[in-house]
């Protein structure tokens, strides 16, 4: 008998996954099936229950915490809980870009003893 609460999509997408707090590098992963509230991502090893990810898939930031470890015909294979979803971030990256040149053009530059330039985030301050 099916008990999830939500349909399942099955997908199979690279994805960059970090394990924060964690000093191993980023693994090379694939999201496997993704609902309103969980996912399920192949790893190349496996990762400790309870351990805060940051999945990186297209232009989309996704935080989670793993829920359970399986190995299921020879991989391993997550599932996860969703805590926050980031998406269009290059679109924000560009903006965020486009509005620091405006400042830098109109705001008079300061510079620290080390070089460093401060710019006022309200150059009527």
């Amino acid at each position: 008998m099916e008990r999830r609460r939500e349909p399942r999509f099955q997908l199979n997408q690279p994805a960059r996954i970090t394990v924060l707090r964690d000093a191993r590098p980023v693994l090379e992963g694939r999201l496997l099936n993704v609902s309103g509230r969980g996912m399920r991502i192949a790893l190349p090893s496996p990762v400790p229950v309870g351990a805060p990810l940051k999945i990186e898939i297209g232009d989309a930031l996704i935080l989670a915490e793993v829920a359970y470890i399986s190995h299921d015909d020879g991989s391993v294979q997550a599932g996860l809980k969703v805590d926050q979803v980031l998406s269009g971030l290059s679109e924000l990256m560009r903006l965020h870009q486009s509005l620091l040149r405006e400042q830098r053009a109109e705001s008079p530059r300061q510079a620290t003893p080390n070089g460093d330039v401060i710019l006022p985030l309200d150059a009527s301050t």
